[in-house]
């Protein structure tokens, strides 16, 4: 259940397009860390299973049954995004 912590990616489609932020907000809280850095898009840093975050996401209020999501675990990342999120990917962290 708890293991090493380590980013997990989490991505919805909404059906109605209308995320429940705030509650997601609260569900996060729960990670060690976590970042939104696209209307759709959060970055946790965690050592729970994500079978874990699976459930405690699907359980969230306002997260519909239509409603999909998918977590994925990941150490190696590039791209290009707002010098806030790059700034919070490296920031010092309890391993």
């Amino acid at each position: 259940m708890t293991g090493k912590k380590r980013f997990v990616h989490v991505g919805f489609k909404f059906e109605d397009d209308n995320p429940p932020v705030d509650a997601l907000k609260e569900t996060f809280n729960k990670a060690v860390d976590w970042i939104r850095y696209e209307p759709h898009s959060w970055i946790l840093y965690t050592g729970l299973d994500l079978d874990v975050w699976r459930d405690r996401i699907r359980n969230t209020p306002g997260i519909e049954k239509v409603d999909s999501f998918f977590l994925a675990e990941f150490s190696n990342y590039s791209g290009y995004m707002r010098d806030s999120v790059w700034t919070w990917l490296h920031k010092e962290r309890e391993p």
